[in-house]
């Protein structure tokens, strides 16, 4: 069985899943596996996660443990990461709305989309200043270690001079992405797609 790949964009199918051997492979990213790694990579799920969502699916029951101390640490991190990407999701959304984004807002509606739409798929606008996700992350009390980790801000330093990078600042596939843009969800990739903003503001 093919079909187009769930963890990137393609144009021709390369997924390929097999009933039989129950697995499935990837040959645009050569990821591959059985129906548990796949959910780990699918729903970004460590493994017993993985194995709770299929017992969960399948109507099982499975024995509970107590985690570990690191276990415990680890899903308190997971958890704290995720709050600030709904929490940076949330901000590109409210920054649409307001004065700085309105030509990404106006474009977004002369190409049809209802607020509704707008709503539903999260798309949001990235601000022109530097540093300005960065600066909102931090006054809701993240710490670097964890925008580091959260992959939202890039923290460098060189030469004893500290350098902010955000989404729209750090290489992506060999180009650099540009401030002043539309940006939206793409879930299972963990990244979010960019649509580059004009000079004249008209695309």
């Amino acid at each position: 069985m093919w079909g187009s790949a769930p963890f990137h964009s393609e144009k021709t199918p390369s997924f390929s899943v097999s009933p039989e051997r129950q697995s499935f492979h990837c040959f645009g990213c050569g990821v591959g596996g059985n129906a548990i790694s796949f959910v780990m990579q699918y729903e970004n799920l460590s493994f017993p996660e993985a194995l709770r969502f299929l017992a969960s699916r399948a109507g099982m029951q499975l024995p509970e443990r107590e985690p570990s101390a690191a276990e415990k640490r680890e899903h308190s991190l997971k958890e704290r990461l995720l709050e600030m990407h709904k929490l940076a999701a949330t901000h590109f959304y409210q920054l649409l709305h307001t004065e700085e984004g309105k030509h990404a807002y106006q474009y977004l509606r002369q190409r049809g989309l209802s607020d509704e739409t707008i709503r539903k798929f999260g798309l949001g606008f990235s601000s022109k200043r530097p540093g300005e996700l960065y600066r909102f992350l931090k006054q809701r009390g993240y710490t670097d270690a964890e925008l580091r980790e959260s992959g939202l801000v890039t923290i460098e330093e060189r030469g004893g001079q500290r350098q902010i990078l955000e989404p729209c600042d750090v290489p992506h596939y060999g180009q650099q992405q540009p401030r002043d843009c539309i940006r939206w969800p793409r879930y299972g990739g963990g990244r979010t797609q960019v649509l580059k903003l004009s000079r004249d503001q008209t695309l």
